[in-house]
C-alpha cells in the first residue's frame, strides 16, 4: 500500500496584544485542547470528512496522563487527498524563541513551521522553516522544535525568506496536507515555547553530612552540554564541574545555570570521585521554568562485608598448584581478568575480598596455565579449561550483612553441574 505524502505546518499570525510573558508549555492538554479551533472552522480546510475532529484523549500520553487527538477523516466524496489548516489565533511566542511539541503519528509524515512576520518591524510575509520528518515508529513519541533565531527560512507565499518582527508572534494554525485519500491519526502533547535566555540556576548536591567520612569530593557529570543546553548524550561523558564544600558542614554542591526547556526532557546526573571514577547517579529532575531549584543526593559510603570464595580444581586438566593459577571474575571485577586466588593446598583455592552489603553479584573463575617447555601463557575462562563440563549461566550469590563464606564451587563444572568428580565415603 502506497504511503500518504503528508505535509504539516504550525502557522504563525501576529495578534497585537500586550503583557505577554514567554516560556513554557502552552498546551499540555490534561484538561481541554487550550485555544485550538475544531479542525472544520476555516473555509480553508477542504477534503475531510465533517466527523474530523481534535479532542483530549486518555489513548496516549507523552506527560500527564492526556494529549490531544487529532482525528482526520478522509471525506470519500472527495478525490485528490485533502488540506487541514486548524486554527489558534490565541497563543504568542517571542520570534526569537523556540517552538517545539511532541508527537505520536501513523503516517510518514513531514512537518514544518511557518511564521506570519507580522509583529512590530515585520514585513507581513509568511517565513517556512525547515522540513522536519519523523523518524520514530507509530508506537513512539518524538519531539520536533524549530529555533526561530538560526532556522533558514523559506518565503510562503508572500515571505522574503527573513523574519524581522522583534516584539512577538501568535500561532494561527496547524496545517495539515495529503495528496492521498486517506485517513489519519495523530496525537500531539506538550505544546511548548523555550525563551531565549531563560536559564535555571540548578543545584546538585551531594549530602554527607550523615556520614562526613564518606564522601571527600569529586566531579559533576550530567545530561547537558558545555552551553548548559538539554544532552542525553551527557556532553559526551565529560566532567562538567568539581563539587565545592566550603563552609566546611559536608553539603558538597555545584550551582549551575541549565538552559529552560519548559519541562520537556527528564534531566539525569550523577558524580564521580576524586579519581575521576564513576560512583553513582542522583535522581533525575526537570527545568520547567527559570526558577531555582536543588537536586540533593544523600550520600553514604557503601558498607563493605567480606567474602570468600572457596574453588577445587581438580574437574579439569592442568590447574596445579606449581604451574598454573585461579582468579574471580564478575561484577566485582568488571568481568575482566580478576583478583587472583591463593592455592590453600592440593586441588584448594580460597580467596576473601570486601564487597557491598546487601547486593547481587555474578560470577565465574578463569584460569591459567604455563608450558613447562616454552613457558608460553594460555589464559581460560572456566569454561573453556581442557576436562571442563560446564552447566548453566553465571555463578550468583547475594551478600548480606555479615562475613559470609561461598560453598564449594568446583572449576570448570558451572553452577548447574556443581558436584566432586568422586563419589565420598565414610571415614
Amino acid at each position: 500500500m502506497k504511503k500518504a505524502n503528508i505535509t504539516v505546518a504550525l502557522v504563525m499570525l501576529t495578534l497585537m496584544m500586550t503583557g505577554v510573558v514567554f516560556g513554557g508549555v502552552i498546551d499540555d492538554f490534561e484538561t481541554d485542547i487550550g485555544n485550538w479551533f475544531d479542525p472544520n472552522y476555516s473555509g480553508s480546510t477542504s477534503g475531510l470528512d465533517a466527523s474530523s475532529a481534535f479532542a483530549v484523549s486518555t489513548d496516549y500520553a507523552r506527560n500527564g496522563s492526556q494529549s490531544g487527538k487529532l482525528t482526520l477523516v478522509d471525506d470519500a466524496a472527495a478525490a485528490d487527498g485533502w488540506f487541514l489548516r486548524m486554527n489558534n489565533r490565541t497563543d504568542q511566542i517571542a520570534p526569537d524563541s523556540k517552538l517545539g511539541f511532541w508527537l505520536r503519528a501513523s503516517g510518514q509524515d513531514t512537518l514544518r513551521i511557518v511564521i506570519w512576520d507580522n509583529g512590530a518591524g515585520g514585513d507581513g510575509g509568511y517565513e517556512a522553516g525547515p522540513c522536519m520528518t519523523p523518524t520514530a515508529t507509530e508506537d513512539d513519541w518524538e519531539w520536533y522544535e524549530l529555533d526561530l533565531a538560526t532556522a533558514v527560512f523559506t518565503g510562503w507565499i508572500t515571505g522574503n525568506d527573513t523574519i524581522n518582527s522583534t516584539d512577538f508572534v501568535t500561532i494561527e494554525s496547524l496545517q495539515m496536507g495529503s495528496d492521498l485519500d486517506v485517513s489519519d491519526i495523530l496525537y500531539i502533547d506538550d505544546i511548548t515555547e523555550i525563551a531565549v535566555g531563560s536559564n535555571a540556576a540548578v543545584t546538585l548536591q551531594v549530602d554527607a553530612s550523615a556520614n562526613p567520612t564518606a564522601f571527600a569530593g569529586g566531579y559533576l557529570k550530567g545530561s547537558w552540554d558545555s552551553t548548559g543546553t538539554y544532552d542525553s548524550g551527557w556532553g559526551g561523558g565529560g566532567e562538567h564541574a568539581a563539587f565545592d564544600d566550603t563552609d566546611g558542614d559536608n553539603v558538597w554542591e555545584v550551582t549551575l545555570d541549565l538552559v529552560n526547556d519548559g519541562g520537556t526532557n527528564t534531566w539525569a546526573w550523577g558524580i564521580n570521585g576524586l579519581d575521576h571514577e564513576w560512583i553513582q547517579g542522583g535522581p533525575d529532575f526537570t527545568v520547567p521554568n527559570d526558577g531555582t531549584q536543588t537536586v540533593a543526593i544523600v550520600y553514604a559510603a557503601p558498607i563493605p562485608v567480606d567474602v570468600t570464595f572457596r574453588i577445587n580444581s581438580s574437574t579439569v586438566e592442568g590447574i596445579i598448584d606449581t604451574t598454573s593459577g585461579v582468579d574471580l571474575r564478575g561484577t566485582a571485577t568488571q568481568w575482566g581478568p580478576g583478583t587472583n586466588l591463593t592455592n590453600v593446598g592440593g586441588d584448594y583455592w580460597e580467596l576473601t575480598i570486601a564487597l557491598i552489603q546487601n547486593t547481587s553479584y555474578e560470577y565465574k573463575y578463569g584460569a591459567q596455565t604455563v608450558d613447562i617447555l616454552d613457558g608460553t601463557v594460555t589464559d581460560y575462562w572456566e569454561n573453556d579449561i581442557p576436562g571442563s563440563d560446564y552447566q548453566g549461566g553465571n555463578r550468583t550469590f547475594t551478600t548480606g550483612t555479615e562475613a559470609m563464606v561461598l560453598d564449594l564451587d568446583y572449576l570448570g563444572s558451572g553452577p548447574d553441574n556443581n558436584v566432586p568428580p568422586y563419589t565420598a565415603t565414610a571415614d
